[in-house]
């Protein structure tokens, strides 16, 4: 069950949910909506922070789910 948070507006959550579609298509709904709500705490005003920590956010999710480089065994 989830629960709605009302962090700001709904245009602005409908607004911030088509740009994060459109600059980051390969991710999931879900992982749009994780980004959305910490990039969009204190700075919803400021646009340029916002998308930089929208960046930010979504490189370092990224790079935390990918699966470790092949480096061979060592066994």
């Amino acid at each position: 069950m989830f629960v709605k948070q009302n962090i700001c507006p709904q245009n602005e959550y409908i607004a911030f949910s088509v740009v994060l579609y459109v600059l980051y298509p390969h991710f999931s709904k879900m992982i749009k909506l994780v980004m959305y709500r910490f990039a969009i705490k204190n700075e919803a005003d400021d646009k340029e922070k916002t998308k930089n920590r929208i960046y930010l956010i979504s490189l370092d999710y990224y790079n935390k789910t990918q699966p470790p480089a092949d480096s061979g065994n060592h066994e």
